[in-house]
C-alpha cells in the first residue's frame, strides 16, 4: 500500500471519525458478502492504487474495487479478523492496518 492509504482519513489521536456508513444493503451485509454499498465514495486519495482497508465493528475488510463509487467489491476477514454480519448504518473507518504498514516499510526498503 502506498503512503496515501496509510495517512488518508487515518484517525487523529483521541478521535474516531467514520469515513462513511453502510447504506442500501437491504438492512445488512452478511459474513459471506463480497460487495457492500456505502453512503459516500472514498476520497480520491484512497482509490490509488485501487485497494485500501476499512474497519467495520471488529472486522478488517479489503476494498478491492469500486472505491470511486458507492458500491465496493470487498475481501472479508482480513489480517486475522472474522467476517461478520454488519447492519446498514454501521460506521466504516479507515485505519492503517498491520498489512498496510508492512507494505509501506517494504516499499521504503526497496527504494520505491
Amino acid at each position: 500500500m502506498p503512503l496515501p492509504e496509510l495517512l488518508a482519513n487515518s484517525p487523529r489521536p483521541g478521535t474516531r471519525t467514520a469515513l462513511t456508513t453502510l447504506s442500501g444493503n437491504g438492512g445488512s451485509i452478511t459474513s459471506g458478502a463480497t460487495s457492500m454499498i456505502v453512503a459516500g465514495a472514498a476520497p480520491t486519495v484512497l482509490t490509488y492504487p485501487g485497494q485500501f482497508h476499512v474497519v467495520i465493528d471488529n472486522e478488517i475488510i479489503l476494498v478491492t474495487a469500486g472505491a470511486g463509487a458507492t458500491t465496493w467489491t470487498i475481501a472479508r476477514g482480513q489480517e486475522g479478523s472474522t467476517a461478520a454480519l454488519h447492519n446498514d448504518g454501521a460506521s466504516v473507518y479507515h485505519f492503517p492496518t498491520q498489512a498496510a504498514l508492512a507494505n509501506v516499510l517494504a516499499q521504503a526498503a526497496a527504494g520505491q
